[in-house]
């Protein structure tokens, strides 16, 4: 029997970010953070790219 909920089998919905600050500054910790708060509410389900 499958317990596992529908959304965990689908592809991962990518999110693109658009950094226009240098690397290291606060808006890529700010990109880094909300990937990281995706992935602690629905772990695999999305996928964040900075560009």
């Amino acid at each position: 029997m499958l317990t596992t909920a529908p959304f965990v089998l689908a592809n991962p919905i990518e999110i693109q970010v658009n950094n226009t600050m240098s690397e290291g500054g606060s808006e890529s910790a700010a990109v880094e953070r909300f990937a990281e708060y995706l992935e602690e509410q629905a772990p695999g389900r999305f996928e964040v790219r900075p560009f």
